[in-house]
């Protein structure tokens, strides 16, 4: 019984996420939530699916908008990785850039920034980490995500 409470509630607060967004290109559940309960999940007659399409009379808009279960847990461990390599990029290798540039365009300078020499102990992969570690822990993972046409 907890389960079928649990598998509700989700599929209510997912459907008013579908509402909310009206994403016509689909909304996408995300999260370990999702993969670990499909068994409860998929299926037109589940409670995720009848809490999902109870929306009254704004129920007929849910049935425009394809709905997507992502089957791996760590997608926001992966997004928060990606936006950390984005703006280490754009940042640590800008400066490298900038500090070569201060050089008249000649050899590296021994104090400046390279993809090899980050301010995080020197490795471009434990700066990717601990960024994606921060990134994950503060904003947490999103169980939706939209995309439209």
């Amino acid at each position: 019984q907890a389960i079928d409470i649990m598998i509700s509630a989700y599929g209510s607060e997912v459907g008013c996420a579908a509402i909310k967004w009206i994403p016509t290109g689909g909304l996408y559940v995300t999260g370990g939530i999702t993969p670990k309960n499909i068994k409860h999940i998929e299926g037109a007659q589940s409670q995720f699916m009848k809490a999902y399409n109870d929306k009254g009379r704004v129920s007929p808009i849910l049935q425009t908008i394809p709905l997507f279960a992502v089957m791996v847990e760590d997608l926001g461990v992966r997004g928060a990785h990606k936006c950390c390599k984005i703006l280490y990029e754009q940042e640590y290798l800008a400066k490298a850039t900038a500090a070569e540039e201060e050089q008249g365009g000649g050899g590296k300078e021994e104090n400046a920034i390279t993809p090899s020499s980050t301010a995080i102990g020197g490795s471009k992969n434990t700066a990717l980490m601990i960024c994606s570690i921060i990134a994950a822990a503060s904003a947490g993972y999103l169980f939706a995500t939209t995309r439209t046409k």
